[in-house]
């Protein structure tokens, strides 16, 4: 189901964490020379698409090296790619990458990639480079915008931390509050542009949320979507934009109080 793409991220993230141990003696920016190709690093377009479905037996490097038109280049942020020239569509297509550490091995980047058909995707990434393949191991985290695109990720103190965006639907999921069974998109608002704030994601923490939508600002007309914004906005108003755990689990039993009579 779809809303599970964030209730399953705690248990991905769980995970990595066992799986190994990070380390982040590369700054952001750097990327080690285990990571090169002909003193290089790996081309972004190794990273575009369905060239890096989970679960592949390998890209043979030289195969996605040199294939996408455009020119690489390292932006201020540590993200290196390159817009994907010759696309007539009006939406953005690019790809880039930011080298993050090492886990058990295995490479941890984000991964920042547009088709051009209008989907804007941020992923973590799980890889392997070796013997001239590139491997794509998992996905812990990641999404189109607003349903879980990934933001802030970093290695730090040997572990990973990111925070993801998320809609009206993946609130009440992490909450806990949908014990009437709402429906996304149908029910209540869960589309890619349906931001409502970040859940953030520390080492050996409970998820936190910031909230980003202003209390009060024009709740839609609907009773379902009404509702919630009902909630939200009492719960920011009182408590403030930034939610500790308790206070998102607060936010579910109201809203499951209060919004469950108009399923």
């Amino acid at each position: 189901m779809k809303h599970a793409r964030i209730a399953t991220l705690v248990l991905s993230f769980a995970a990595l964490m066992v799986s190994g141990c990070l380390n982040d003696a590369t700054k952001p920016g750097e990327i080690p020379s285990s990571f090169t190709y002909n003193d290089k690093p790996l081309d972004p377009g190794c990273f575009a698409g369905p060239m890096m479905m989970t679960g592949t037996s390998g890209i043979p490097i030289e195969s996605c090296t040199g294939k996408t038109a455009g020119v690489p280049y390292m932006r201020g942020d540590g993200f290196y790619g390159m817009e994907l020239n010759g696309n007539s569509s009006e939406a953005p297509a690019y790809v880039y990458y930011k080298y993050l550490g090492e886990a058990s091995g295995n490479t941890v980047l984000q991964v920042d990639y547009a088709d051009g058909s209008g989907a804007r995707y941020s992923d973590l990434r799980i890889v392997s480079f070796k013997r001239g393949k590139l491997y794509a191991l998992s996905k812990p985290a990641g999404g189109d915008r607003c349903n879980g695109s990934v933001t802030d990720a970093a290695v730090i103190n040997d572990q990973l931390a990111y925070s993801q965006k998320i809609t009206p639907f993946d609130l009440i999921e992490l909450s806990g509050g949908n014990g009437a069974g709402f429906r996304p998109y149908d029910d209540i608002e869960d589309c890619t542009d349906c931001c409502i704030g970040t859940v953030v994601h520390k080492p050996n923490a409970a998820a936190t949320v910031k909230l980003e939508r202003t209390p009060g600002a024009g709740n839609p007309q609907d009773l379902k979507n009404g509702c919630f914004f009902d909630v939200y906005n009492e719960i920011s108003e009182r408590l403030g934009q930034n939610l500790d755990a308790g206070a998102v689990q607060e936010f579910g039993r109201n809203f499951d109080r209060e919004c469950s009579q108009f399923k």
